[in-house]
């Protein structure tokens, strides 16, 4: 039921990052000892998560809208209506995955934990941050074709790398060290990736439901006006980050 409220307590943002922080240091665990439990152990994490971000999203959606200038008015009342009454299901949905879903307690989760922590060395904690450079520098590596996927791949690794490497700091004394993608640990990024990232997905939403709604041509003319705008922002905000990356060098993965 306390999850349930954590809507009305406008709480979802730090819900969705502590989700993220049990999902990376499951990874890790996952990584080092091939036993443990992961898809298991989060499934119920799992989809509480992809609940919040639906409510997550709506909301952005709605907010993106707001901040779009010059919207024909009846255009903009129609989708902020769409996207209120999108955001209501998408709150509903969220409740009922909080209050039907079960929570594993620590008691339950403690064995697993310590014998997969109990594996976790210099050379298998060090091997695991190895292999997340390797995947994100692949991606760094091919900047020049658009691939919205690994641009979303690469910001998740990032966010893993950085929450698993102040617990290896914490909790086994070692630091794998940076993750040797430029400006990576500058918030700078973080937050452009982040900013195209809902832009990216915004569109690919209008679009969406520029194709399934059935709305009059006026307004379809309207939201694909909007949809042009939106996606010339998002391209915008792409060079960015692409210029972000590129500067400096990666080293080989040789």
């Amino acid at each position: 039921m306390a999850l349930a409220e954590q809507c009305r307590k406008n709480a979802l943002h730090d819900l969705r990052v502590d989700l993220k922080i049990l999902r990376a240091q499951l990874r890790l665990l996952r990584a080092v000892d091939p036993a443990f439990p992961y898809s298991d152990l989060y499934a119920p994490y799992k989809a509480l998560f992809a609940r919040a971000g639906q409510v997550r999203f709506w909301q952005l959606q709605a907010g993106i809208l707001a901040d779009t200038p010059g919207v024909p008015e009846p255009f903009a009342r129609l989708y902020r209506a769409h996207a209120h009454r999108r955001l209501r299901e998408a709150l509903e949905a969220f409740r009922q995955t909080a209050l039907a879903g079960r929570l594993f307690l620590w008691p339950e989760l403690k064995k697993e934990f310590r014998q997969s922590a109990w594996q976790c060395t210099t050379l298998s904690v060090g091997t695991y941050f190895e292999t997340l450079r390797k995947g994100m520098a692949a991606i760094t590596a091919h900047l020049s074709r658009r691939n919205p996927q690994a641009m979303h791949d690469l910001r998740k690794w990032l966010k893993e790398y950085a929450i698993n490497r102040r617990l290896a700091n914490r909790h086994f004394g070692f630091d794998p060290g940076p993750p040797l993608v430029p400006r990576a640990e500058n918030a700078g990024l973080d937050e452009l990736l982040g900013q195209w990232h809902d832009l990216d997905a915004a569109c690919m939403q209008l679009q969406e439901d520029l194709q399934t709604q059935q709305w009059e041509p006026a307004d379809r003319n309207a939201g694909e006006t909007m949809l042009q705008d939106w996606r010339e922002a998002e391209r915008m905000l792409w060079e960015e980050v692409l210029a972000g990356l590129e500067t400096g060098g990666l080293p080989s993965t040789q």
